[in-house]
């Protein structure tokens, strides 16, 4: 899973994909999240009741650092974090399931055929799968390029 700098910032601009996610967020989770506020890259799962009432937090998720190099006991409550601060880093299934397709040689053949594509006319190179996808959910449905600071066009 991609949590690296060019990433984070990929889906940051990507205000689209930040959309789906702020709109169904307990049908995302699990998800994985960069927090800008204590900068660090978290998982957001779904918190039992049991495990709530244990924490002694009510919300009903939680969001626990994922970062091998930093305290791994940190973790945040839901309601102790404004959504403003956090970005979805969209696992590549959950980018996948962004487009539909009626089989996977389609689907493999569109995606072998833009990153030739972007290759020839947008000099980025992708270096995980998940910025290769991402990159292609924003060109399929949104009809935007990443050009290496943000996401340009869009649909008419």
């Amino acid at each position: 899973m991609d949590c690296g700098a060019e990433y984070i910032l990929m889906c940051e601009k990507a205000k689209e994909i930040q959309d789906i996610w702020h709109n169904a967020t307990l049908r995302m989770l699990p998800s994985i999240l960069y927090d800008k506020e204590i900068d660090r890259v978290v998982i957001c799962i779904w918190t039992p009741k049991t495990l709530a009432n244990r924490l002694g937090i009510t919300g009903n998720s939680i969001r626990v650092s994922i970062e091998s190099t930093r305290d791994m006991s940190h973790f945040t409550p839901e309601a102790d974090i404004p959504y403003d601060t956090l970005v979805w880093l969209p696992r590549q299934d959950q980018l996948q399931e962004m487009v539909e397709y009626p089989d996977l040689g389609s689907i493999l053949r569109d995606v072998r055929e833009f990153w030739m594509l972007n290759s020839s006319y947008h000099p980025i190179d992708f270096t995980s799968m998940e910025q290769l996808w991402l990159a292609f959910v924003m060109k399929e449905k949104f009809d935007k390029v990443w050009n290496g600071e943000g996401w340009e066009g869009g649909k008419k």
